[in-house]
């Protein structure tokens, strides 16, 4: 799996998904879904133009923070959520420099303790993450029929 991921993504994009310590389920999933019939030499590309897409779209944002002043903040949301798909979402967005510079002036000019902020934030909405990760999980993995004995006795 990762002789054909590194033929298929950007090798920088490919060597950070090889050296989290997720790459071991992460390729079986790939695998899983190729015995599945999904067309990875499909599917990878297009995975590989969204990893591209965001990879630019944070650079762009870290770059427009750091000549604002303001790299601070996308430290600080990397400390206070987890890797994931909403904190990526977060760091990508094109209203981040505009987030980044809110975060600031509540600190700065209110006194505002954005780190305690962000981590009620995270807690509170922690239920969302975990939604979309169990999502994303139940569209990879096929249904299970029940068997005739189960649905005997739970009418499904």
């Amino acid at each position: 799996m990762a002789g054909e991921l590194k033929g298929i993504v950007p090798s920088d994009i490919a060597m950070s998904l090889m050296s989290g310590a997720d790459w071991p389920k992460m390729a079986q999933q790939l695998v899983t879904l190729g015995r599945a019939g999904v067309d990875l030499g499909e599917f990878l590309p297009r995975v590989g133009e969204i990893a591209v897409t965001l990879r630019d779209a944070v650079g762009a944002n870290a770059e427009k923070i750091a000549r604002d002043g303001n790299e601070e903040w996308p430290k600080l949301l990397r400390e206070t959520m987890p890797g994931g798909m909403v904190r990526e979402a977060i760091l990508s967005s094109p209203e981040w420099p505009q987030i980044a510079q809110t975060m600031r002036q509540l600190h700065g000019q209110r006194g505002v303790d954005v780190r305690r902020l962000l981590v009620t934030a995270h807690t509170e909405g922690l239920g969302v993450d975990q939604a979309v990760v169990r999502v994303m999980d139940a569209a990879k993995t096929p249904a299970v029929p029940s068997s005739r004995d189960a649905k005997r006795a739970w009418g499904r």
